[in-house]
């Protein structure tokens, strides 16, 4: 890639990521705004509907072992109902609220995953756009697999594994917050990869030169993810938005930092 500052390519990425509804709308992308919008909401339902339900199993698993009524019976000074109510916030911080902070950091790696054949297509539509209004359809159910097996999946996993890593670190007092931003890093260097190597996909791109692109240029991936990380975060309303605007964002981005002349020069 030309040589950009690490300040102008995340500076790049915030602008673009505030332009990316307008493009969306200004070029008639709202059918795949909706309906990944609609997938990304379902997703986001099904992840809280599960933490919560995994959640209260464990926290009601736990009241009924005799090691928590011990530690009931042996606070002293306080009758047993208060000391219920405690243990039982105690046990929400750091059982439910945990659980469904790892359902949200979950669900962008999910989400590229399970619905990578839709964002295919849109990556083709703002390719045509941005890029190669001659481009022609690369449409290949081999090509798809071959892609999901070999960065998708493998991309998904290792955030996935990294966010479970780290996420008991990210209650520590203090240096808590320092833990949750290095797994959002992480995960958007996940994710921008991800949005790169499908933009390189349709540009003839193989597979290992992406690769080799991409890890040696971890600040674009990072620009590219990391908004799409913060909207995920977001319960409900990340989900509608956070596929198609992190997608669409970086091809922006992409495009402001003049990459597709870079890697057709090299």
């Amino acid at each position: 890639m030309k040589k950009h500052s690490s300040f102008r390519i995340y500076k790049t990425g915030f602008q673009q990521y505030l332009n990316a509804f307008s493009f969306i709308k200004k070029n008639n992308l709202m059918s795949f705004f909706w309906f990944i919008g609609i997938f990304g909401l379902m997703l986001s339902v099904v992840l809280l509907g599960g933490g919560l339900y995994v959640s209260h199993q464990i926290m009601e698993w736990v009241q009924t072992t005799e090691s928590f009524h011990s530690v009931v019976n042996s606070i002293p000074f306080v009758d047993t109902q208060s000391s219920e109510n405690s243990l039982y916030w105690v046990l929400f911080l750091f059982v439910e609220i945990p659980v469904l902070i790892t359902s949200l950091l979950l669900f962008g790696p999910l989400m590229n995953l399970l619905s990578f054949p839709i964002l295919d297509r849109l990556t083709e539509k703002i390719n045509l756009l941005l890029f190669d209004k001659d481009a022609s359809s690369n449409f290949d159910l081999g090509r798809l697999f071959k892609m999901a097996w070999s960065i998708t999946l493998p991309n998904a996993l290792k955030s996935i594994f990294f966010t479970l890593l780290l996420l008991p670190f990210t209650f520590i007092p203090f240096v808590g917050p320092i833990f949750l931003f290095i797994s959002l890093v992480i995960n958007s260097y996940y994710s921008g990869f991800d949005i790169v190597d499908n933009f390189f996909e349709n540009w003839d791109i193989k597979v290992k030169d992406s690769k080799h692109y991409i890890t040696n240029h971890k600040s674009l991936s990072i620009s590219i993810g990391f908004g799409g990380s913060l909207l995920s975060l977001v319960p409900i309303i990340g989900g509608i938005f956070s596929p198609i605007i992190s997608l669409t964002a970086g091809g922006l981005i992409l495009k402001e930092l003049d990459v597709y002349e870079d890697v057709h020069t090299v």
